[in-house]
């Protein structure tokens, strides 16, 4: 089901929160993790599986599509991008104009 469609996602018994969460989550991992940034991620690409028997219960899976647009981040850029999140967050325009220039973009 496309977590796009709030009222199939409440007839399942969804917590869209959590779902959101764990998507967050997934994201966080694939980037922080293993260097891999989606490029693409929009609503259309995240889904919620609906097989509760796979899914132990849990209405709350999320699945995400569209691999398509994909860049592997190296550890400078990795860095910099964990600095471009942490600026952002905590509205520090040094902080974000540093990871900018570490990116490239400056």
């Amino acid at each position: 089901v496309p977590a796009r469609e709030p009222e199939q996602l409440a007839a399942l018994g969804v917590d869209r929160a959590l779902l959101v969460e764990r998507v967050c989550a997934a994201f966080a991992v694939q980037i922080h993790q293993f260097g891999f940034f989606n490029a693409d991620p929009h609503p259309g690409n995240v889904h919620v599986s609906v097989d509760v028997q796979q899914n132990k219960g849990d209405p709350n899976v999320p699945v995400l599509l569209d691999y398509g647009l994909t860049k592997r981040f190296e550890t400078p850029m990795l860095v910099a991008f964990a600095r471009l999140m942490h600026s952002s967050h905590a509205s520090d325009p040094d902080g974000l104009e540093q990871a900018l220039e570490e990116m490239g973009f400056l």
